[in-house]
């Protein structure tokens, strides 16, 4: 029984997925498959129950007692000589909803876990709202940067990390609204703006919300069409209908040709253009609650550390 092996079976247990544990191994899926085979023939029982369908694995009862035994057998072996055998760095795919940050954004994220935690690999990609939960649970992210916003009225504020639908949100802040001037703009100087004050403003908005019905679930549209009538006067809209990884950079350029203005939800930490300014909405109807998510059956120490790095920059 060769070491190596060994170290296989500790990483399929560590993410629940064959090909995750070949991706930081690294090696292949089918290398890994075969290792784990060689370490359940020698015990004469099955350590992991294979699903077909999600492609996740899991321990089976045996394969939880023998796990603790090998991770004490490694432990051990490099205990033996002088820590681990290689100093080679851990990946992380981190997932960050698709359109709302652009790529300097992400390289903000990146750079700033580099900062932190210079071993671990960070790998930014972007994941689809309506399909978040299961890149998780098929394993294709580890974890996911998320908001979620609300109606002021409607819903309290809950800043507690919760489970649901066998995942894990962490909390990482709460964002009021922000609107993105041009750097020229009239307003772009104050500290805050009220809704009234943008009466006679063109909104860039990412759904048209005067001429589509607004889906239960575009809460931010709903809050800012609510603002705007409370106010008295129906929003100009101009529809920026782009999606993917351009949106942010058509944005801005939209932004400073036309003089137009954009409420968004967006960190001010994760921006670093200065032709864009981003003022508070003062009084807001709506906000939004930034999240760190994970599989709530899998939470690794690089999990631990990605999460801490995005609470910093959530609330810098």
């Amino acid at each position: 029984m060769e070491y190596r092996f060994l170290e296989s079976v500790i990483a399929v247990a560590r993410y629940r997925s064959f090909s995750r544990a070949a991706e930081e191994i690294p090696c292949s899926q089918a290398t890994v498959s075969r290792q784990i085979s060689a370490v359940e023939q020698e015990l004469g029982y099955p350590i992991f129950e294979r699903s077909t369908k999600s492609g996740s694995v899991r321990l089976t009862e045996k394969g939880e007692i023998a796990l603790r035994k090998i991770e004490a057998i490694v432990a051990n072996y490099n205990e033996l000589f002088g820590g681990q055998r290689t100093s080679k760095s851990s990946s992380y795919r981190l997932g960050i909803f698709s359109g709302p940050l652009g790529f300097s954004a992400k390289s903000i994220v990146v750079a700033n876990m580099y900062m932190h935690c210079p071993e671990l690999q960070l790998k930014v990609y972007d994941v689809r709202r309506n399909a978040f939960a299961s890149e998780l649970t098929q394993y294709k992210i580890d974890g996911l940067l998320m908001y979620e916003a609300f109606i002021a009225e409607e819903t309290p504020v809950n800043n507690l990390s919760l489970k649901q639908g066998g995942l894990y949100y962490t909390y990482l802040r709460t964002q009021y609204p922000m609107i993105a001037f041009p750097r020229y703009h009239r307003l772009a100087c104050r500290e805050s703006v009220s809704i009234s004050e943008l009466r006679d403003e063109t909104f860039l908005l990412d759904y048209d919300i005067i001429n589509q019905k607004i889906r239960n679930e575009d809460t931010a549209h709903r809050g800012l069409l609510l603002s705007c009538l409370r106010a008295g006067f129906t929003p100009k809209v101009v529809y920026l209908n782009v999606a993917g990884s351009n949106l942010v950079n058509i944005r801005d350029v939209a932004i400073m040709e036309n003089s137009w203005i954009y409420p968004t939800f967006s960190l001010k930490s994760l921006h670093n253009d200065n032709n864009i300014v981003f003022i508070p909405l003062s009084e807001p109807l709506y906000y939004a609650q930034y999240y760190f998510v994970t599989l709530d059956a899998k939470r690794t120490e690089n999990d631990n550390k990605v999460c801490e790095c995005l609470r910093e920059l959530a609330n810098k």
